[in-house]
C-alpha cells in the first residue's frame, strides 16, 4: 500500500510533466531491497512498525485510510519543520497532533524517525 500511494504521487508528476528518472529512485529501492523499512521517510511517511506485526490484519479499506493518514500528517509535519520561521513551530504542529507529540517532533533533531504510531 505504501509503495503505491508513492506510485500514484510519481503518477500525479508524469502526468503534468514534472517528473525526473530521480523521482523513480525511492520506489527502484524498496523494489530492490524487497522492504519498506528504513524507506518510509524516503517515500514521505512516518515509519509503520505496526503493519510489520503478525496480529495486524486490517481490511484493505482501513490500510488505505492508515497509508493517506500517514502521508498527509508527514507533510503536514514536514511543512511545518522546513518552514524559514521556526518560532511558531510548537504552535503550528498542535493545530493537528496533541501537544505530547508536537513537543516530541519540535525537540527532536530526527523527527522523520518517530513512528506513526506515535
Amino acid at each position: 500500500m505504501y509503495l503505491s500511494k508513492h506510485l500514484e504521487k510519481i503518477s500525479e508528476y508524469v502526468s503534468d510533466g514534472t517528473c525526473t528518472m530521480f523521482d523513480f529512485q525511492y520506489a527502484l529501492n524498496v523494489l530492490s531491497e524487497g522492504t519498506l523499512k528504513g524507506h518510509y521517510n524516503d517515500l514521505e511517511f512516518f515509519n509503520d512498525k505496526t503493519v510489520y506485526d503478525t496480529a495486524f490484519s486490517p481490511t484493505k479499506t482501513e490500510m488505505e485510510s492508515r497509508v493517506s493518514k500517514n502521508q498527509e500528517i508527514f507533510r503536514k509535519v514536514s511543512d511545518v519543520m522546513n518552514a524559514d520561521d521556526d518560532s511558531d513551530r510548537l504552535k503550528q504542529l498542535e493545530k493537528f497532533l496533541d501537544e505530547r507529540l508536537s513537543k516530541q517532533i519540535v525537540k527532536s533533531k530526527d523527527w522523520k524517525d518517530i513512528d506513526f504510531n506515535e
